[in-house]
């Protein structure tokens, strides 16, 4: 996945129809719990979909603009309008469903 920063977040999503944008940190125990998942459906879905990293400690910005106040966050961006927000530890049958109900 791609990391994202102020200066590119609006090129690089916009580049795409459908993307993923997961907001995370690196102390984040459930970070680290989805990371693994969103890489997962990011090899299944790659061609359709785009994934990104934001890192909130990096990117405060980035993430007061999109209210990322609890990590992992994730935004679902289709055709650069967001059309779904999710926060926590999410089970990847239920990341992958609403991620499909989004984009296809």
């Amino acid at each position: 996945m791609t990391q994202l920063t102020a200066g590119n977040f609006e090129t690089e999503t916009g580049r795409y129809d459908s993307v993923v944008v997961m907001f995370y940190a690196g102390w984040c125990g459930k970070c680290a719990i989805m990371k693994p998942i969103v890489e997962k459906l990011e090899k299944q879905y790659g061609k359709e979909i785009k994934f990104f990293l934001v890192d909130t400690d990096k990117e405060k910005l980035l993430a007061k603009k999109y209210r990322a106040e609890i990590v992992p966050m994730f935004l679902m961006i289709r055709m650069g309008e967001i059309e779904g927000v999710m926060s926590g530890v999410i089970q990847e049958k239920t990341f992958e469903r609403r991620m499909r109900d989004t984009f296809i």
